[in-house]
């Protein structure tokens, strides 16, 4: 069967190839819903349950995996951040501080059409990172496309859970999902 990432995050992208997937790439064509309610790990995986769905039918005999990543702050949830000036803030706010990374993961046997769908989660504490670091980060564009508006390690002090949960895979509920999705 063949593999499919409905995704063209170049940091997922890396990690599937970390872990040994030969896989091709076709991006959702799911319009993220930055509206939904309901807790960290619902929305998750619905989203990512959603960007599955979307490409899902047009893959005959094929796995079709996504994922989608929140940042859970002061009860609020972080998605990509709308202009430099929105990640900043969340950057700014974030500085110093430990927020929690939910990641949701969907695989679908598209010839079976069973879905299987779950989430981890990872608490992280940034560093404190001065004025100018952030200004450069943010004028870099770094992080523009990813929950929270980081990518870089650089600006974590720890993480306590999954690393890859925190870059857009959770590696060890996909692992499983992997085993039990063939069936």
């Amino acid at each position: 069967m063949k593999l499919i990432l409905a995704s063209s995050s170049p940091s997922r992208t890396a990690i599937m190839k970390l872990l040994g997937y030969d896989f091709d790439i076709i991006n959702h064509k799911y319009d993220e819903d930055k509206t939904l309610k309901g807790s960290p790990e619902e929305i998750v995986k619905n989203e990512a349950y959603e960007k599955v769905k979307s490409i899902a039918g047009r893959c005959r005999d094929s796995i079709v995996i996504g994922f989608d990543t929140v940042v859970y702050f002061n009860g609020n949830i972080l998605y990509k951040p709308f202009d430099k000036n929105d990640a900043k803030k969340m950057l700014l706010s974030l500085q110093g501080k430990t927020h929690t990374a939910f990641t949701g993961v969907c695989v679908c046997n598209t010839k079976t059409n069973k879905y299987l769908i779950d989430f981890d989660s990872a608490d992280v504490k940034f560093r404190k990172l001065s004025d100018k670091e952030i200004k450069t980060y943010v004028k870099e564009g770094k992080g523009m496309n990813c929950a929270g508006a980081y990518y870089d390690m650089e600006l974590i002090k720890e993480v306590e859970g999954d690393i890859y949960t925190v870059k857009g895979i959770p590696v060890f509920k996909l692992l499983k999902m992997m085993g039990e999705i063939k069936h």
